[in-house]
């Protein structure tokens, strides 16, 4: 079970400030949850149950998914003008649709739109650019997490509280 919760990335830094009932509790919420997203995640017809061919399906999509990632990734971490950065990125991600994602390359509306748009953030200029580059990479930026908003539900009364990890951490 720990092993699983470690690889799954459900250690935090504050898990050990916690009591030995309330790391117990944890793990248990947290396999729970974990259960219930792949299930949610891999179960495409709803049905509750996991085929192979939904599994199947789900880990390509989700294959994809981190490659296009690990590739804009990549492109980002060049040192590059943001207009050579767009025309990159706009590229690779134009090609990804033809290829893979439209019936017919030369009829891919999705990928004419992708094109249309990284003309229209060429128009506005660099600053435009620049401010989508920057919440592009933004994603993939390592964060300690101390930016992400937990919502705390008190199971007695069932009231709920968003707080920050920050301010948690603060607490402790």
């Amino acid at each position: 079970k720990k092993r699983v919760l470690k690889a799954g990335g459900f250690r935090y830094s504050w898990h050990n400030l916690l009591s030995s009932e309330q790391k117990e509790q944890l793990e248990k919420e947290a396999l729970e949850v974990w259960a219930e997203d792949a299930l949610q995640y891999h179960d495409v017809n709803k049905d509750r149950k996991i085929t192979l061919q939904e599994l199947t399906s789900s880990f390509l999509q989700w294959h994809v998914v981190m490659w296009r990632f690990a590739k804009l990734k990549n492109i980002g971490k060049k040192k590059k003008s943001p207009a050579k950065w767009l025309d990159e990125v706009i590229a690779h991600e134009e090609s990804v649709l033809r290829k893979f994602y439209c019936s017919d390359a030369q009829n891919c509306p999705p990928a004419d739109d992708l094109v249309a748009h990284g003309a229209q953030l060429k128009k506005k200029g660099k600053g435009a650019i620049s401010r989508v580059m920057g919440k592009i990479k933004s994603m993939y930026e390592e964060r300690d997490g101390e930016d992400e908003e937990l919502t705390m539900v008190d199971r007695t009364t069932g009231s709920a509280d968003k707080k920050k990890v920050s301010q948690l951490k603060s607490e402790l």
